[in-house]
């Protein structure tokens, strides 16, 4: 920029003229203020007269700055104010966009935890089940709540609702269901806190509340019973009286030890006879391959 030199106006403000563009009868002027802060001169921008500037607007902006350092409210340069009022929008910006958050509702937090976790991380058979509890037991009781708002007592009421319970209030049935509503409430709110949807300090409204939990009734075979099972399914196929393919799942369920739907999904390609292997790319665990070796057990 084509500048001249520096003019003193006045203690502590100077200016310097373009040397070419006018402003009303003048060359136009850029004016700055100068002064000591802490013992080290600072030289702060205003802007140019074609801007508003004049030397009267100048002298209130350095008493202000000046009376800023003397009683110490406020900053005491335009720097420090800038930094200020940057901060400040930021404070404000982020307020604002909490209190948005704040307004999400349950429903809202499944329309993402759909999209994002759901339909990325889950089976198609564990997608269909989230989106049946969904919509069947938790959006008519908590999808229009607030999740900043949501309760222990909301969540636990939640739970609690397919328990069936004795004359005596003894839990007859409907575990299985019940958690699994908890579990899927539980991570939703997980997920929730780290997309900062709820409020840190509400925490996860699962938390306190007990888990349902289906005794086990399963049991481990022994070697006498695997021995007669084997014999008996050697039986069945040498009568005729089952199915060649379920006697074959059955033993593939026995040796190898796979969850009955792995095998009953088997295809051809993924059954190995040479090396005695069950290649299955689709286990619970993830879509990886899994391989699983047949054992000589005793009979």
């Amino acid at each position: 920029m084509d500048m001249a030199k520096w003019i003193t106006a006045a203690p502590g403000i100077r200016y310097r003229q373009h040397k070419s563009r006018k402003h009303g009868a003048r060359l136009d002027r850029y004016f700055t203020l100068r002064f000591s802060v802490n013992g080290k001169q600072v030289e702060e921008a205003l802007g140019w007269a074609s801007e508003g500037w004049t030397v009267a607007r100048a002298q209130e902006e350095l008493s202000r700055l000046r009376r800023a350092k003397r009683t110490g409210e406020g900053p005491a340069t335009l720097r420090e104010e800038a930094k200020a009022n940057r901060r400040a929008e930021m404070q404000r910006a982020e307020k604002e966009a909490a209190e948005a958050r704040w307004q999400k509702t349950v429903a809202d937090l499944w329309d993402r935890y759909s999209k994002e976790v759901v339909a990325i991380e889950n089976r198609p058979r564990t997608a269909a089940e989230k989106t049946r509890m969904w919509e069947r037991r938790i959006e008519p009781a908590i999808g229009k709540l607030k999740i900043n708002d949501v309760s222990e007592e909301d969540a636990g009421a939640m739970v609690r609702v397919p328990l069936r319970l004795s004359d005596s209030g003894q839990v007859i049935g409907g575990k299985a269901e019940a958690g699994n509503i908890y579990r899927l409430l539980h991570h939703m709110f997980s997920k929730a806190l780290g997309w900062r949807l709820r409020a840190k300090e509400a925490g996860n409204p699962l938390e306190s509340v007990t888990e349902p939990k289906v005794p086990r009734r399963e049991r481990l075979l022994s070697g006498g019973e695997i021995g007669a099972l084997l014999k008996a399914l050697d039986a069945a196929e040498a009568e005729g009286t089952e199915h060649p393919r379920i006697i074959a799942a059955i033993r593939v369920l026995i040796l190898a030890g796979p969850r009955i739907s792995e095998p009953l999904g088997l295809r051809w390609s993924e059954i190995r006879r040479e090396e005695m292997e069950l290649h299955l790319p689709d286990t619970k665990s993830g879509f990886r391959a899994g391989r699983y070796r047949p054992r000589r057990l005793p009979c």
